[in-house]
């Protein structure tokens, strides 16, 4: 079974990622953005290791000068999926740095 999250087909939203992604990594502005996609799909297809990998490097480009939107979504997917490997320091620690920049920014997290 597929999950469908918001009716988007998981399965087949990765495929279509990955036969765009030599165009998306070569465009700086799309990289996070793609990155945080594919992390997303790999999570919501059960391949957390690989969804990890996205997600970190999606929240090292974005740095501490990133949007801070869009490191609250990077860091709150990236901390759901360390705590689906098990990572929980890793994902608390994580957690602590997003809620700070939430609140701090004014972000909603959901």
């Amino acid at each position: 079974a597929t999950f469908v999250p918001h009716g988007v087909d998981a399965v087949r939203t990765l495929a279509a990622a990955t036969a765009l992604w030599p165009a998306l990594m070569a465009d700086a502005e799309a990289r996070v953005e793609a990155l945080a996609m594919r992390g997303a799909l790999h999570h919501w297809t059960g391949q957390p290791r690989s969804a990890a990998d996205d997600l970190g490097q999606a929240w090292t480009l974005l740095g501490d000068d990133g949007d801070p939107a869009q490191r609250v979504v990077v860091g709150n997917r990236l901390l759901r999926v360390r705590l689906t490997l098990g990572e929980i320091d890793g994902a608390l620690t994580l957690g602590d740095r997003v809620l700070a920049l939430a609140e701090a920014s004014g972000v909603r997290i959901g």
